[in-house]
């Protein structure tokens, strides 16, 4: 059987009611508010609106237990939201740290390597001690390319850079943008 041959207890009204209680009742629905596990709809306004008027409304133990009942699911929604918020914040406030750890462990890196330059500076200039280079390449292993850190060197010799400038040479090295913070 179709559905055109089914006989629907139903049958479509026009009604004319103030734009404000139209509103209201979008608003409702919107929102997902539900009576008695039915959402908030113009058709379930009318319907409650005529039970009133005729008298045959459920009776207010009933309303309000079905409010009480709507409430709890409501409260049920909100707690979920809130942990499920908090456990962003969590998952954040984590991320951040891990951030933060990575960010001190790359500029130690940073402060050791200058302070290494600046230690082994007169031995790999003066007497072209390549294990001096050899090591500080083996310190930050997969870090630093040994071409890349014997060019920092002169051929000819120089007075050892501050330390400041052995810190932006390593930094260039380590390829560390820095965390915003003054050496």
């Amino acid at each position: 059987m179709s559905s055109r041959n089914q006989k629907s207890d139903k049958i479509y009204v026009n009604v004319y009611i103030p734009k404000n209680l139209r509103d209201s009742i979008q608003s409702a629905k919107n929102e997902g508010r539900r009576y008695c596990g039915r959402q908030f709809s113009n058709g379930l306004a009318f319907e409650l609106g005529a039970k009133v008027l005729l008298g045959i409304a459920e009776n207010e133990e009933d309303i309000l237990k079905q409010k009480l009942d709507d409430l709890e699911i409501h409260q049920n929604s909100i707690s979920s939201q809130r942990h499920l918020i908090r456990e962003q914040l969590e998952r954040l406030e984590a991320n951040n740290e891990f951030i933060r750890a990575k960010n001190i462990k790359e500029k130690q890196d940073v402060e050791l390597l200058a302070s290494k330059i600046v230690d082994s500076w007169d031995s790999i200039v003066l007497y072209k001690d390549q294990k001096k280079i050899d090591f500080l390449v083996l310190h930050f292993e997969g870090k630093l390319i040994r071409d890349k850190v014997a060019a920092i060197f002169p051929s000819t010799y120089e007075q050892a850079p501050t330390y400041e400038e052995a810190f932006h040479i390593a930094s260039d090295l380590l390829a560390y943008e820095g965390d915003g913070l003054n050496v």
